[in-house]
């Protein structure tokens, strides 16, 4: 299961829309679109029209866990985009109920795509 008290996604990088669409196509809604997905080395992200959803892969792989997280329970998110040094991109959501989620990125992950994706998601 998902902690919303405390996930972190380290190392994420971009994927391919398709790498969990099979997985989620029974789940979303009816005008729900993937926009962008990440992938860990076994958990994801991906980011639709009207979620962000977490996906923890657990023990062997079959089992996993889908954390769906609405755009308007949103209450602050951050972004940090890539320095020099820290060539790392980081965002935090911080979800009305008082969870938060920790998404780190490798480098080249264009943080501002993403962040742009949350902004038109919250002001629907």
């Amino acid at each position: 299961m998902i902690d919303f008290k405390n996930s972190k996604f380290l190392k994420m990088t971009t994927a391919s829309n398709n790498t969990y669409a099979s997985l989620l196509d029974s789940m979303l809604l009816e005008n729900e679109e993937i926009i962008a997905t990440y992938q860990a080395i076994r958990d994801g992200v991906v980011f639709t029209n009207l979620h962000i959803i977490a996906i923890n892969v657990q023990n062997t792989g079959k089992k996993k866990n889908f954390g769906f997280i609405p755009y308007k329970s949103l209450k602050v998110y951050e972004v940090e985009t890539a320095g020099i040094i820290d060539m790392d991109s980081e965002m935090k959501l911080h979800i009305h109920e008082g969870g938060s989620m920790h998404f780190e990125f490798t480098p080249g992950t264009d943080i501002k795509v993403i962040a742009k994706l949350i902004n038109k998601g919250i002001h629907k």
